[in-house]
């Protein structure tokens, strides 16, 4: 920033007293507090805390609570599904990899073997 723009900046926020009266003036507007009247029935805590709304939150609560822990079931049993089917993987390569290994051997065998009689290469 440069000096001017440094001037303006410090000059929107200098300090400025309020006018008389004004702190009597606010308070002058403020609503007269009742006597009597609970933390809980200010405006917007009244309806939140109605007894009526009591059933719909119980409701709420124990449905949030049994679709979590559904939810929770499930993921457990597709973890179970997938390290099943993981388990099941292997050993299809396993068994395909000892197949192969043993195919493998049997062509080397009659190669060497075609060989050993003058035959093929």
């Amino acid at each position: 920033m440069n000096s001017r723009e440094e001037n303006l900046v410090r000059s929107a926020l200098r300090r400025v007293d309020p006018p008389a009266g004004f702190a009597e003036r606010v308070l002058a507007r403020l609503p007269a507090e009742k006597s009597g009247r609970k933390w809980y029935a200010m405006r917007g805590w009244r309806l939140a805390l109605m007894p009526q709304w009591a059933p719909a939150a119980a409701v709420l609560l124990i449905a949030g609570v049994v679709l979590g822990s559904w939810e929770a079931h499930q993921i457990r049993e597709r973890k179970a599904k997938a390290e099943q089917a993981k388990v099941e993987l292997l050993e299809a390569l396993q068994i395909t990899s000892a197949k192969i290994q043993y195919t493998r051997g049997r062509v080397f065998r009659a190669l060497t073997a075609a060989q050993n009689k003058g035959g093929l290469l």
